[in-house]
Formats: C-alpha cells, structure tokens, sequence
C-alpha cells in the first residue's frame, strides 16, 4: 500500500483574492508560500505519507512531484493528478490544501 499527499495550488496571481483590501500582491504570496512551506514541513515529517505531489498552473520548483494543471479547474486537476500518481503506484491519496 502506497500513501501519497497531493497539494492544488491556484495560479500565483490567484493567491488570496479575497484578501486584496488588506494585503499587497507581495505579502499575499508571501502568505501562500508560508502556508505552503508549513504544509509541506508537516506532510514530509509524517511516517504515513510515501510521496508528496502539488499541481498548479504555475511551474512547481519544489515540494515534490509537479504535475500540471492544465485545465484551470480543481476537480480536473485532481482527477488527472490522481490518474497520475495511481500509475505510479499510490493505493491511497491524501488531498491537502495548502491554504
């Protein structure tokens, strides 16, 4: 049995819309990106997780396994992610938000 953490991220410019009244571009992605590190610290300390993947529009240049996401859509992304990772041999799929 194989577990792995699969992590959607929006397109950059997306990040925390709702937030743009209180908070610049820089320190929404700022935001993002120590949510994400959070994430991916906790998901890569656990002794259940076999594997971690994120699919974004965005290139993916770390926290494991990028996958695009070419439809723009998360419930695309996820089932093409988790085509994906079930060819490569994952038998449980742990999908985690990073925001």
């Amino acid at each position: 049995m194989s577990c792995w953490a699969l992590i959607p991220r929006k397109a950059r410019h997306q990040a925390k819309q709702r937030l743009a009244a209180a908070l610049s571009l820089p320190q929404r992605l700022q935001l993002v990106e120590h949510m994400f590190d959070h994430v991916l610290d906790t998901l890569r300390r656990s002794r259940c997780i076999d594997g971690i993947a994120v699919t974004s529009p965005d290139p993916v240049g770390r926290g494991g396994l990028g996958l695009p996401d070419r439809a723009g859509e998360l419930d695309r992304a996820l089932g093409d992610a988790a085509g994906v990772l079930t060819a490569r041999g994952a038998s449980e799929l742990l999908i985690v938000h990073a925001d």
